[in-house]
């Protein structure tokens, strides 16, 4: 991401095309019939079998880390004040 953005600061960068990468342009290039979703945004055809398990893993990643913060936290400030309350200091 960084890169991306010192990339954009270069002078003439705004008006350049974008290139796409090798694998970017190998997931456009499968086509499996029947499974084909057009991305206006894109101006891309990729196949359903590709983004739904990258959307369902980008889920259960995200939900990980907020129930690992819902749940630790809390958890963290009980075993501080416990450590307090039995004279021990981290």
């Amino acid at each position: 991401m960084l890169y991306d953005a010192l990339k954009s600061r270069s002078v003439g960068a705004q008006n350049a095309p974008e290139k796409l990468t090798k694998i970017a342009k190998w997931v456009q290039s499968v086509n499996i019939p029947g499974t084909m979703v057009h991305f206006k945004c894109l101006n891309a055809r990729i196949s359903v079998l590709f983004t739904i398990p990258l959307g369902f893993a980008t889920g259960i990643l995200a939900s990980t880390i907020a129930v690992g913060g819902f749940v630790g936290v809390p958890a963290m400030i009980l075993c501080a004040r416990r450590a307090e309350f039995d004279g021990l200091s981290y």
